[in-house]
C-alpha cells in the first residue's frame, strides 16, 4: 500500500491524541528560541554526547527566523509545546544538463525516542512533499533506509575510489604488528612510489601547489567534476558555506598553478581515523580549466593535489562519485574502486520533471 499524507494522518493524530487538523498547525519551520530546545532533543539522542558543538553547528546549518522562506530552515513538530520531531532541510538549485531546478535537502530528522514508532518521521517527509516539488535525501542508516525506499526514488549509490599511498595501514591490518608493518611497508612503499612515477610521469616544473585561505572568484570560470551529472548547483556563496565556513570540520583547498595561472581546485578533508592512526584524505570537490589545448587539467588538478596531501601525511586519498567521466583519470592515478557507499532519494512530485530528473544520476 503507497504511503500517503491522507493515510497516515489519521493514525498519527490518533496515536498523539490530537485531532486530524491540529497536525499541520503543530509542524512548522523553527524560530530561534528554539534552539536550546532542539539541542536538548538532539543530546537526548545522541545519549548526552553530541560529536561536535551542536549549538553553533546548527546556528551555522539553519536560519532560525520561522518563515522557512530561508536558504536553510529546520522544522520542528510540537505537542503541547514540546518539540517531538524535527526535519531539517537545505533549499537548494538541482542541475540538470541544461537546467535548473529548486529543490530541497532533507537532512537532521529526528523523533523524541517517546514517540519513536508512531509514523512521526513518515509524516513530516510527507508533509514537506506537499510543499517541495523537488526532495533529495543522501544517506541512510538501518532505521531510515527502508522508509526512504517507500517514499522516495533511489538514483542510485555513490563509488569510492581509494588511492593507497602508504601501506603501512592495511598490511599492519593483516600483520596484527605494528614494528614487523613498519619493516615490511618500507619495500611496498617503494613500489608504491614506483608505479606513481611510471603512470603519472613527472609533473611538468611549472606545475606548483599551494593552499589556499579562500575558495577564489576564478573557481565560477572553471569546470566541476559533477557538471555532465544530475547534481546540486555548486556556486561560491555554497561552496563558501559549505565548506570555509563550517564549524563541524576544517576543510582544505588547494591550489593547482601551472606557472601563474590557476589551472584547478580541490577541496578536501584530511582526518586521522582512531583506529588506525593513519592519516586519510578526501577529495570532496574538484574544479579545472578546460582551454581546448588538449592538455588534461583534470588529471594534472589530482596529480597536484595527491602529491600535496602525500607531504601532508595521507597515507590514503579517496574520492566518492558518480562522474563516469573521471573514471579513467582516476584508473590512470592509481586509483581502486572500493564499495559503493552513500545511496540516494529523490522525490519528484511533477510526472513529467520526474522523468527528466531520475533519468541521471545523481551525485
Amino acid at each position: 500500500m503507497k504511503m500517503t499524507l491522507e493515510k497516515i494522518s489519521p493514525y498519527l493524530a490518533k496515536s498523539l491524541g490530537m485531532p486530524d487538523e491540529a497536525l499541520a498547525q503543530s509542524f512548522a519551520p523553527a524560530t530561534r528560541e528554539d534552539l536550546d530546545e532542539l539541542v536538548r532533543l538532539r543530546l537526548s539522542l545522541f545519549e548526552g554526547d553530541a560529536p561536535w558543538d551542536d549549538k553553533r553547528y546548527l546556528d551555522w546549518r539553519y536560519n532560525f527566523d520561522g518563515t522557512g522562506t530561508e536558504r536553510n530552515c529546520m522544522w520542528v513538530f510540537r505537542k503541547e509545546s514540546k518539540i517531538i520531531g524535527c526535519l531539517g532541510i537545505e533549499n537548494v538549485n538541482l542541475h540538470l544538463p541544461g537546467t535548473l531546478i529548486p529543490a530541497c535537502k532533507a537532512m537532521d530528522i529526528l523523533v523524541d525516542p517517546e514517540f519513536d514508532g508512531r509514523g512521526l518521521g513518515a509524516w513530516m517527509n510527507l508533509y514537506l512533499m506537499s510543499i517541495y516539488p523537488v526532495i533529495i535525501v543522501v544517506g541512510s542508516n538501518e532505521n531510515s533506509h527502508s522508509l526512504l525506499m517507500r517514499l522516495f526514488h533511489q538514483i542510485s549509490h555513490t563509488r569510492i575510489f581509494k588511492l593507497p599511498v602508504r601501506s603501512c595501514q592495511f598490511l599492519q591490518k593483516g600483520l596484527k604488528s605494528s614494528l614487523l608493518s613498519s619493516v615490511v611497508s618500507v619495500p611496498f612503499d617503494l613500489l608504491l612510489s614506483a608505479r606513481r612515477k611510471l603512470q603519472w610521469g613527472r609533473l611538468g616544473k611549472d606545475v606548483s601547489t599551494r593552499e589556499l585561505s579562500v575558495i577564489p572568484p576564478y573557481i565560477a570560470q572553471l569546470k566541476s567534476g559533477r557538471e555532465d551529472q544530475t547534481c546540486i548547483q555548486r556556486s561560491l556563496e555554497y561552496l563558501t558555506w559549505r565548506y570555509v565556513n563550517n564549524p563541524r570540520r576544517e576543510f582544505t583547498v588547494i591550489g593547482v598553478f601551472k606557472g601563474k595561472d590557476l589551472v584547478g581546485v580541490t577541496i578536501c578533508h584530511l582526518s586521522l581515523p582512531e583506529s588506525t592512526q593513519q592519516p586519510e584524505a578526501t577529495i570532496l570537490e574538484w574544479f579545472f580549466m578546460e582551454d581546448g589545448t588538449g592538455i588534461n587539467y583534470q588529471a594534472l588538478l589530482f596529480q597536484g593535489s595527491i602529491s600535496f596531501l602525500m607531504a601532508k601525511g595521507a597515507c590514503t586519498i579517496n574520492v566518492e562519485t558518480y562522474c563516469n567521466s573521471c573514471h579513467d583519470n582516476f584508473h590512470h592515478l592509481g586509483f581502486i574502486v572500493r564499495d559503493m557507499a552513500l545511496p540516494f532519494f529523490v522525490y519528484v512530485k511533477d510526472n513529467e520533471l520526474r522523468d527528466g530528473v531520475t533519468f541521471f544520476r545523481l551525485c
